[in-house]
């Protein structure tokens, strides 16, 4: 049977690769439930995104806009509406050169 709760995503484990279902909403513990939007605004307050720009799948769960050198994939999961919303709409995972 599937384990219950989510696991964080990284874009440095190509085991992830076609594993992301969405974004969490607010802060998720390792293995217990959360609840997870794949598609749609989400608004955080503390976020500071450059509007009009994409959102990718970062190291352990976090969120940038800088695909990072070390990633095994590329994964757009939405774009920034305003510097505090984001749309979520995720995009096909890319394997990236060298990884």
């Amino acid at each position: 049977s599937a384990p219950a709760g989510v696991a964080h995503a990284s874009a440095d484990n190509p085991d992830h690769v076609a594993r992301v279902i969405g974004i969490t909403l607010g802060a998720a513990t390792l293995g217990m439930p959360a609840t997870v939007q794949s598609t749609g605004t989400i608004t955080e307050l503390s976020w500071t995104w450059m509007p009009d720009e994409d959102i990718y799948l970062g190291l352990n769960g976090v969120l940038t806009q800088t695909i990072p050198p070390t990633a095994a994939f590329a994964q757009r999961v939405g774009y920034a509406v305003t510097p505090t919303s984001i749309w979520v709409d995720l995009g096909e995972p890319i394997e990236l050169q060298g990884a």
